[in-house]
């Protein structure tokens, strides 16, 4: 795998068939994800193996404030569309580092 995109990468977990050359045919269903899971992985069990759940992963009193606010809600859209979604803010320790030119 290479580069770091959340959105890229998730919006791959549940339709893998269609980026193998197999129009309607599904391959590793019973590897799927749900968009939850996905985010719950990236966040939470990116944080656990990293020994850090204790104060990174979540966004909660005395954790980092480190987080990105998206364009449309992960969970709310097609699995189709999540690999569409921008970030608009990137923030770190709770202050703005980043912000998408208009």
């Amino acid at each position: 795998m290479t580069g770091c995109s959340p959105t890229g990468r998730s919006g791959r977990r549940d339709h893998r068939g269609r980026f193998v050359g197999l129009p309607g045919a599904l391959v590793g269903v019973r590897q799927r994800l749900t968009a939850a899971e996905a985010l719950a992985i990236y966040t939470i069990g990116s944080a656990a193996a990293c020994g850090d759940e204790g104060w990174k992963g979540r966004l909660a009193p005395g954790f980092l404030a480190d987080f990105v606010v998206l364009d449309r809600h992960p969970l709310a859209v097609e699995p189709e569309a999540i690999a569409d979604i921008r970030v608009l803010h990137t923030h770190v320790g709770g202050s703005r580092v980043w912000t998408r030119a208009q």
